[in-house]
């Protein structure tokens, strides 16, 4: 059996409970109340200021005023005399009804007629309106086409009445032929003219102009880049060099190999009498392999390796110092420049020691502090300060995931330069 209610409060309580019920009545009938018995609203006489009004509409007389459509209509009959054009003024109005009436009642002439070639004249005949008929001659002249019936549909302002009586009169001619036809033509014209302006030459590749290349049949493109390839330095020591050329053809080669002639290089005769001394040449070694501490190297140290140049050197010393040194040795790779394979054959000589990272109170640090970090930037610096203010300080490093620009792969590159203490 289930205890009665009453038994779970104290005599106390429960007197409590009723006195709060009733001053609860007390407050919400009390104003009924004062407004019933107490309140006296306070009389104001409008006796003299009626009597006021009363003899106002008994002295005033307002004059009568004639409309205007009948004072005008009046001053028209009064110079007739002196306006030809009265006639015509008057009746406008019934000129325009009988205009709308008359062109109300001309009906839709419908026929044959190809959405592809009929005219706005054409379509404003067949019922549709002005705005219509200029969409679809829009449609046309930006390239559209109109290749069965159901294309029809494809005008904007077309509606299912008007296609629905007009789909029975559309003809469309098949537009196939005249496409072929206008490429057999293109073609024909095109071979007419490469055949008149190609001319067969003998030509030397290194020093031939761009016109001579053009006239030997080549594309515009690829003379070009023959003549960039001689401007770099590029020279042709024999024909088939000249399929270096990327962009050249097999088929262009073939028809000019026979007319290649590269003279060959002269060659300075030497006197017996002066001897000459030959120098060789000793192989250029590579640098013996170094190991590199880079979290505490200079650049002088990092241009040690194979691949790092002055430039490259700098650069990562400048982004190891806005990171705070390297927790992991895969970020020298996010060193901007820094090629994949350049990164690759270093990698073996690359040594970590993380404790020289220096790390940021997120507790203390400002807007400028933080987005001074590569990893974090100006809005996310902004959203961390402002969690910050409004829920307190941090208290552990995994409060940091509490703030929703921080996703789970940032927080855990930052986790390294964070800390919430002194």
């Amino acid at each position: 059996m289930m205890r009665p209610w009453k038994s779970n409060f104290t005599r106390f309580e429960l007197n409590c409970a009723k006195a709060l019920c009733v001053l609860i009545v007390i407050v919400f009938l009390s104003p009924h109340i004062y407004f019933h018995f107490f309140y006296e609203e306070e009389q104001v006489d409008f006796s003299e200021f009626e009597a006021q009004v009363e003899a106002f509409y008994e002295q005033y007389d307002p004059p009568k005023m004639k409309h205007y459509y009948k004072s005008n209509a009046q001053k028209w009959e009064n110079h007739r005399d002196e306006d030809e054009d009265w006639q015509d003024r008057k009746n406008i109005k019934s000129y325009k009804y009988e205009r709308k009436a008359e062109y109300e009642k001309t009906a839709a002439r419908l026929f044959s007629f190809d959405p592809n070639t009929v005219s706005f004249k054409e379509l404003t005949m067949l019922g549709l309106s002005k705005k219509t008929a200029n969409t679809l001659i829009n449609f046309r002249e930006k390239g559209g086409k109109f290749y069965k019936k159901t294309d029809l549909k494809k005008v904007y302002g077309l509606n299912k009445k008007d296609y629905e009586r007009l789909k029975d009169y559309v003809k469309i001619v098949p537009q196939e032929k005249e496409e072929k036809m206008d490429e057999i033509v293109q073609e024909e014209v095109l071979s007419n003219e490469v055949a008149l302006i190609i001319r067969l030459f003998p030509f030397d590749p290194n020093t031939a102009t761009f016109d001579e290349f053009v006239t030997l049949g080549l594309s515009k493109k690829t003379a070009h880049t023959i003549i960039n390839f001689r401007e770099k330095g590029g020279k042709f020591y024999n024909k088939q060099d000249l399929q270096k050329i990327y962009t050249l053809q097999s088929a262009d080669y073939a028809r000019l190999e026979p007319y290649i002639h590269i003279p060959p290089a002269e060659i300075k005769e030497v006197l017996a009498s002066e001897p000459t001394i030959v120098a060789e040449k000793s192989p250029r070694l590579k640098p013996m392999p170094v190991n590199v501490n880079i979290n505490i190297a200079t650049p002088d140290e990092w241009q040690k390796l194979y691949g790092i140049g002055p430039t490259y050197a700098k650069r990562i010393v400048k982004y190891r110092e806005a990171l705070g040194g390297f927790y992991a040795v895969s970020q020298v790779a996010e060193t901007y420049g820094i090629a994949d394979s350049t990164f690759q054959s270093i990698l073996p000589q690359l040594q970590l020691d993380v404790t020289t990272i220096r790390t940021i109170n997120i507790n203390t640090a400002n807007k400028d502090d933080l987005a001074a970090h590569p990893y974090i930037s100006w809005k996310k610096a902004k959203v961390i300060v402002a969690y910050r203010e409004e829920h307190g300080s941090f208290e552990s490093l995994q409060d940091v995931r509490k703030v929703r620009a921080i996703s789970d792969e940032l927080f855990e590159q930052l986790k390294a330069y964070l800390r919430v203490k002194e």
